[in-house]
């Protein structure tokens, strides 16, 4: 879905997203890096000491990357990589659509579109009643 060029102390690694959690303390590792996702933002400037670049080679993975900004970190987008891929295809067309007519602006835009389709409204008992009604 989406790639990312993460360089630290001259050394570079390149890996995709969405990635096993277990794994990736060792690729950052293999790299010098002692940090875990969550404490690695998604900045690609040479200032920093860890520098995430973002890319993909997908028309869908295009359309995501403007929603990650310098504030989302290396585990955050992969938590939204993960989520979207395990959605069914349908609805994954669906995101798709609405990404490439501009309706996500935000990460958080995106994780409640998912959780729409993940957890869909329902009523609070077995019995169809809202809380409203008891």
């Amino acid at each position: 879905m989406l790639k990312a060029v993460i360089r630290y102390q001259g050394n570079t690694l390149l890996i995709d997203i969405p990635y096993k959690r277990y794994d990736i303390c060792d690729h950052l590792g293999s790299i010098g890096i002692p940090n875990p996702a969550g404490d690695i933002y998604i900045r690609d400037n040479e200032n920093e000491a860890i520098s995430v670049k973002l890319f993909s080679e997908s028309s869908f993975g295009r359309r995501l990357l403007p929603l990650f900004n310098d504030d989302t970190t290396l585990s955050t987008v992969n938590t939204v990589c993960e989520l979207l891929r395990g959605l069914q295809e349908e609805q994954a067309d669906e995101i798709n659509y609405y990404l490439a007519h501009g309706e996500y602006d935000t990460v958080s835009d995106i994780l409640t579109a998912i959780k729409n389709f993940i957890v869909p409204d329902k009523p609070d008992n077995d019995r169809g009643l809202s809380m409203e009604d008891m």
